[in-house]
């Protein structure tokens, strides 16, 4: 099962093994294709390696219970169920996007037909309830009553989803009550479950519940994000998926709403009827990164993680409460938020990871030099390993090779120390192609190696002091 972190593996272990035991009690003709939409069989019924997605949902249902209690094992049947509804809705939601690739193979429709898929993700919703209901106690009736509410949250949203792509003019404000509906409700719901099965009270769980409610629409703008400019070897899907199907995603209803004149020509494309050709998928692609889609997508995926994270902080639910939540797995959580919603920056994720473990300290790594600054005007202490050349840190606390600046220019490598990779402005940088650049003896250097010694160039030249004499940390 794959996920955004290896770091679960007992909560992915139990989260595989509840789902596969559900999946089991379906009828032989529909578990064949629930085995198959999971990643665990191919077509034919075979065992096979296939991703079975990242279930973060589940994942947020766990770490929620460990938040209020510490026993994150009394959530799992929760946690199997809010991933049989997530999974429900993705097989609709397949048919009726009429999306043919789902985590790089054929989607189940593709493969066993319309009617079948349909059927089989009615039974994994139905799968969903019994589990739940078989949890037994107060908790079970209430979970219940909330996952319903949640899946016609889910349907309500799907329902607006495929209206706007009939009108011809959406306001953001109704794009953005189509992602809570759609999928901020189910994480909400996921880390509400958590709470409430991990015996979580009134407050925590409605606290709990806030914070999955942000961080799913913070994912969604991810997610639309992805849906124009994302990797398909990465996620799956054809690219310009959601563009080829004039969704009214975030991003582009955000864009259209903008007032600026691109907006009008990227009107057009959308307004039409024909399918759109490469040549226009491509321009319609660069009309919504021109009138802002793109980065107002990014700033509110940012900002509602932060309000997210901000949320579980309050003084109520931590130190001072008669019950307070239990600040590491907070803090798990709240990373594996700040990396879910990364995935448009993996910068962010590298760093996130990065920053929980501790410093190299070893003799391959002397310490920096206070007096040394950057070009940014920040101290140089919170970069990675310090050689002057390239060397692989030996007291196993960093596995990276860590070059400094000039070493880099000269070898044409990525750079991998957090000095590097932190700072927005430094983007460019960091996405540098390992290798650009070889040298041969006799011959002159094409034109990459062109291109990276102007930057060096102006690099120097922008990190200068006013007398004109580059920094120390330039010479």
């Amino acid at each position: 099962m794959t996920v955004l972190t290896d770091r679960y593996t007992a909560e992915r272990e139990a989260i595989d093994a509840g789902l596969r035991a559900a999946a089991e009690r379906l009828p032989a003709p529909a578990a064949k294709i629930a085995a198959y939409h999971f990643g665990w069989t191919d077509a034919a019924g075979e065992p096979t390696e296939a991703s079975s997605g990242k279930a973060l949902r589940p994942l947020l249902t766990l770490l929620a219970a460990k938040t209020v209690d510490g026993d994150w094992r009394q959530a799992v049947p929760a946690a199997v169920a809010v991933e049989m509804i997530h999974n429900f809705s993705l097989i609709h939601d397949d048919i009726i996007d009429r999306d043919g690739l789902r985590r790089h193979r054929p989607t189940a429709w593709k493969v066993y037909g319309v009617n079948d898929a349909i059927l089989v993700g009615d039974a994994l919703h139905a799968l969903a309830f019994e589990i739940i209901a078989e949890a037994g106690g107060d908790r079970a009736s209430a979970g219940a009553g909330l996952l319903a509410q949640t899946v016609r949250a889910l349907i309500e949203g799907q329902l607006a989803d495929t209206r706007f792509e009939e009108r011809d003019r959406v306001e953001l404000a109704e794009c953005v009550a189509m992602s809570e509906a759609k999928t901020a409700s189910l994480m909400g719901c996921a880390t509400a479950l958590g709470a409430l099965f991990g015996g979580g009270t009134r407050e925590q769980v409605e606290a709990l519940e806030a914070f999955g409610c942000r961080l799913g629409l913070a994912f969604q703008h991810v997610d639309d994000l992805l849906g124009i400019w994302g990797d398909p070897s990465v996620t799956g899907k054809a690219v310009f998926s959601d563009l080829r199907n004039r969704k009214k995603s975030l991003p582009v209803t955000a864009a259209l709403g903008s007032g600026h004149r691109e907006a009008a020509e990227l009107a057009r494309l959308y307004g039409g009827t024909a399918p759109l050709t490469e040549t226009e998928l491509h321009r319609a692609a660069d009309l919504v990164e021109a009138c802002g889609g793109r980065r107002a997508s990014q700033r509110a995926a940012e900002s509602l993680t932060e309000a997210a994270a901000e949320g579980l902080s309050a003084p109520r639910l931590r130190e001072g409460a008669a019950r307070p939540l239990r600040g590491d797995a907070v803090e798990e959580l709240t990373i594996l938020a700040a990396s879910t919603v990364a995935r448009t920056n993996l910068w962010l994720a590298r760093f996130a990871e990065k920053a929980r473990r501790p410093r190299c300290a070893g003799s391959c790594c002397p310490p920096p030099d206070p007096s040394a600054r950057a070009w940014s005007g920040r101290s140089r202490s919170s970069s990675g390993c310090w050689s002057s050349t390239v060397r692989r840190c030996t007291c196993a606390t960093r596995s990276s090779t860590t070059p400094m600046w000039w070493p880099i220019w000269s070898r044409a490598g990525r750079c991998s120390s957090l000095s590097w990779t932190r700072f927005p402005s430094r983007r460019w940088w960091s996405s540098a192609p390992t290798g650009s650049r070889r040298r041969s003896s006799g011959r002159r250097p094409g034109g990459a190696w062109t291109r990276w010694t102007r930057r060096a160039r102006w690099w120097r030249r922008s990190t200068r002091r006013p007398s004109g004499r580059p920094s120390r940390a330039t010479r």
